[in-house]
């Protein structure tokens, strides 16, 4: 890691590549298979859902389950979206100013020279 950072903190800043390929839908359904077959996602569900469910409702436990089942991943899937809209407009911001990504470069090199040094010096792991 020390040895990355210093490569980083001496390099010339390189070009950014801003016009990255657009995502294709083959790509979204391999994310949605992965999330789908996350056993932490399973989890999170069988865990915080059932909090919420009340037996005397008028829906079925199973049809209150599935109902916030579809909330929980809306709203999962807005913020996603939102997050990934700002992400653009942000790297296409910052991609026109050099100097920016100087800073950028510097700041990752200084943090991987950190990181590296106290993994170096952290003897308690």
């Amino acid at each position: 890691m020390i040895w990355m950072g210093v490569g980083l903190l001496r390099a010339r800043l390189s070009g950014v590549q801003t016009d990255l390929p657009k995502a294709t839908r083959g790509s979204f359904r391999q994310s949605v298979l992965v999330e789908v077959l996350n056993p932490k996602t399973a989890l999170f569900y069988l865990a915080f859902l059932p909090q919420f469910v009340r037996a005397e409702a008028a829906l079925s436990v199973p049809m209150q389950l599935i109902l916030l089942g579809v909330l929980v991943n809306i709203a999962f899937s807005l913020s996603d979206v939102v997050y990934a809209l700002a992400a653009g407009g942000l790297q296409k911001t910052l991609a026109r100013s050099r100097r920016v990504q100087l800073w950028a470069q510097r700041l990752g090199g200084a943090l991987l020279v950190g990181l590296g040094l106290n993994l170096a010096l952290n003897r308690s792991i």
